[in-house]
This record gives structure tokens, C-alpha cells and sequence, in this order.
């Protein structure tokens, strides 16, 4: 008797699920191995990537930022192609600061003291979850390794192992001396606000509505180009 092969149906013909389904397909043994399918509820497939014509012109009215540009494939294509609209970045053109303040609702200017600390703790956590070296000393890795005793095996999200970070790292600053708060708000909660900032600015790379949806383990497979994180691109723009 011949068993039923699995089918695997990816929803959605974008950039995401053509890249999967074509990891899928030529893997050794694809066809053997499962039925694959495509499903798209548009018209066409390459989702935000879409080309029209406008005044005898080819134009880009999808996809025209290119996130990351140093290492990365599709800035040289660009490159390659003449397709860049600039060689200047078009987003933070001025520049990031080098000492950026943090305010906190009700107008009060928080101590880098408290700000740094939580930055370095989530750059610390992600860079764990994907598998990059971290700037770590004693404390970092005290914490991270509470994190992976306590998240354990299984369906992990990187939400709930950053959070089990900011847990842990609270539990053992809450007994140190210092900072208490400002305002309105307790040294815990300001904490938890910093850390949150973090996670919003992480959500918009990946266009996630909440980390607790992404997979730890896949989140390795994700690379983030270094450089300008925005740069404009228009394709096949003419003179």
C-alpha cells in the first residue's frame, strides 16, 4: 500500500512565500516527499513588488526600499542595473545621534544609567536568538542562561524569550541600590517602557504586530544587512 504523501499549501504568492516554496521545491527528494501548492487571493503573484507603466515609463510602486546595504544581494543588483535613484541615503539623512535622549511621558528626561543598561540587555537577547556573539559579560550571560534553562524546549517565540530576559534581569536589579524613579513612574516600570520601545522598533523589521508570533528557532534563518537600513531604490527609472 503506498502511503499519502503530506501537502504542504502556502498561503500567499509575495516575496515570503515564493522564496519558501522554492526552498521547498528544490530540496533533494521534494517531489517524492510531499505535494506543494501555492494559493494567492490576488490577481498576480510578487506581492508589494509591482511594476506599472506611467507616461511611457516602467515603474516601481511596490517595493522601493532596500533595508540593510552593506553585504546585501539586492542593493548590488541595484547597483549592477543602475537602478538607484540616489547614492544617498534617503531616510535618517542627517545622520543617528550619538547620544540620543530618552523622554518619558510627563516630559521627564530619563538617566542614560537607566536607558543603557536595558538597550545593551536587548541587543544582548536578540543577538542570542539569532545566533550572533554577543557583547556579553558576567551579567549578560547569568541572564541568558536563565532564559534558556527557564524557556526550555519547545514552541519558544522570540517574544517570550525577550520578556523572560527583561524578567530576570529585573529580578536581580531590584536588589540593588539606585535609581528608584521619576514622576509617575516606579524604576520598574520605566524599565519595562525602555524595553518595550525596543520591541516596537523590532516589530517594524519585521513587520510583525507582536514578536510572541515568531518562531525562535527560525528567527536564525533571518539575516539584517549592516549599513544604511533605508536606502531608495526606483527600478528602471529613465532620464
Amino acid at each position: 500500500m503506498v502511503s499519502k504523501k503530506p501537502r504542504i499549501v502556502i498561503i500567499g504568492a509575495g516575496m515570503a512565500g515564493l522564496t519558501a516554496a522554492n526552498k521547498l521545491y528544490t530540496s533533494p527528494n521534494s517531489k517524492q516527499a510531499f505535494e506543494l501548492s501555492v494559493v494567492e487571493g490576488g490577481r498576480r503573484i510578487g506581492g508589494r513588488i509591482c511594476s506599472s507603466e506611467f507616461c511611457g515609463d516602467r515603474i516601481e510602486t511596490g517595493a522601493t526600499w532596500i533595508h540593510g546595504i552593506e553585504g546585501s544581494p539586492v542593493y548590488k543588483i541595484a547597483q549592477e542595473t543602475s537602478s538607484l535613484h540616489s547614492d544617498q541615503p534617503w531616510e535618517c539623512m542627517d545622520g543617528i545621534p550619538e547620544h540620543p535622549v530618552t523622554v518619558a511621558e510627563g516630559g521627564h528626561e530619563l538617566n542614560p544609567s537607566l536607558v543603557e543598561p536595558i538597550s545593551k540587555l536587548f541587543k544582548n537577547l536578540m543577538d542570542f536568538i539569532q545566533g550572533n556573539a554577543i557583547d556579553s559579560d558576567g551579567f549578560a550571560a547569568e541572564i541568558l542562561e536563565h532564559c534558556a534553562r527557564s524557556c526550555g524546549p519547545g514552541n519558544l517565540s522570540v517574544g517570550s524569550f525577550l520578556r523572560k530576559g527583561l524578567e530576570a534581569y529585573c529580578g536581580v536589579v531590584d536588589d540593588q541600590k539606585g535609581f528608584k524613579g521619576v514622576g509617575n513612574w516606579s524604576r520598574k516600570s520605566l524599565q519595562e517602557a525602555v524595553f518595550a520601545m525596543h520591541e516596537s522598533t523590532q516589530r517594524t523589521f519585521t513587520s510583525a504586530d507582536d514578536l510572541c508570533t515568531l518562531d525562535y528557532n527560525a528567527e536564525r534563518e533571518y539575516i539584517m544587512f549592516p549599513g544604511e537600513d533605508y536606502h531608495s531604490q526606483r527600478l528602471l527609472e529613465r532620464d
